[in-house]
This record gives C-alpha cells, structure tokens and sequence, in this order.
C-alpha cells in the first residue's frame, strides 16, 4: 500500500516548518506556548525550554499536549497543517541526545552546537523536552474545496515521522 496523500502533506509540512504551537493545560487553564522543535523517529518531537516556564510546569503534572504545526506565511487558500495530541515529559538529557537534537537544530542555532551544548549545561533552568506523538491530522482538503466541511485526515505517525528521519541519514 503507498503512501497515503494525507501522510505526503504532513511529511512536507514537518520538514518545512521547525515551530510548534503546543498546547498545555495546568491549574490556571490551557496555555498556548510556540516551541522550536526537532522531529526524531519514530514519533518523537524535541524542544529547549526553560523547566520553570509555564509548560514546563504543566507537563510534569499534566503530561497530554496537543499542537500544530504550520507555515503561518502562507495565503489562506493555501493554509495547511498538522494537528497532533500527544504526551511530554522532561528528557534525562544526556549529552547524546541533547547533541543529536543541536546538531539537527544546527541551521538555525546563534552560536556553534559547542558552544550551545556549553551554554545549555552552564544554565540549571534549561531542559530537553520530548513529545511522544500519539496521533496527527491534516486538513481534509477536498472536503473543504468540495462542500466547505472542516474536517480532518489521519496521519500514519510512525510514517511521517521515518520519512523525515530518512532526512539525516548519512
């Protein structure tokens, strides 16, 4: 069986797009935070963030999230996405992991991954955030183009997320 013309868009749209807008919720309500994020195999995202924030906060006592992933650039007949639910939790950040994570990151950091791995460790606040991807949608485009319905298409989540680790095979 091929690939599905959902799991196509949303493989295109995670190797565009680095930003989630993800989606917590703790004592004060749901909280919307954008996070930079590095997509792994085989259902995983990963983000730097401060433990005292908000999030932070939230997913150790709540560890479900939810989030979308989009080009916020684009006109809106051309507006797509990727909707997911998920869980997080804080890494045991080993320097392996927190490596893989900078040197895919690598395009985008201010300083060298050396110097970010340096930085990372020198702060006590900083840590590697996971996000297990339980499920992801994609808008159902012709639903929409046909009789304007707002619905949405599963994604194979252990597919998007192999095509876009294929990205840093050696």
């Amino acid at each position: 069986m091929g690939l599905s013309e959902a799991t196509g868009r949303a493989i295109e749209i995670l190797r565009a797009n680095r930003y989630t807008a993800l989606a917590t919720q703790d004592a004060g309500g749901p909280w919307v935070a954008v996070v930079g994020h590095i997509a792994m195999a085989p259902d995983k995202l990963y983000f730097v963030s401060r433990h005292v924030s908000r999030h932070g906060t939230a997913v150790r006592a709540e560890p479900r999230v939810a989030g979308v992933i989009y080009d916020s650039t684009v006109e809106l007949d051309k507006a797509d996405g990727i909707q997911f639910a998920g869980l997080c939790r804080e890494t045991e950040a080993n320097d392996a992991l927190l490596r893989r994570f900078l040197d895919r990151a690598a395009d985008q950091l201010a300083d060298s991954v050396e110097e970010e791995l340096a930085a990372f460790h020198a702060n006590d606040e900083f840590r590697l955030y996971e996000i297990t991807v339980t499920t992801a949608y994609v808008l159902d485009q012709q639903a929409w183009a046909e009789e304007g319905i707002d619905s949405r298409e599963d994604v194979d989540v252990a597919t998007l997320f192999a095509a876009v680790e294929s990205d840093f095979a050696a």
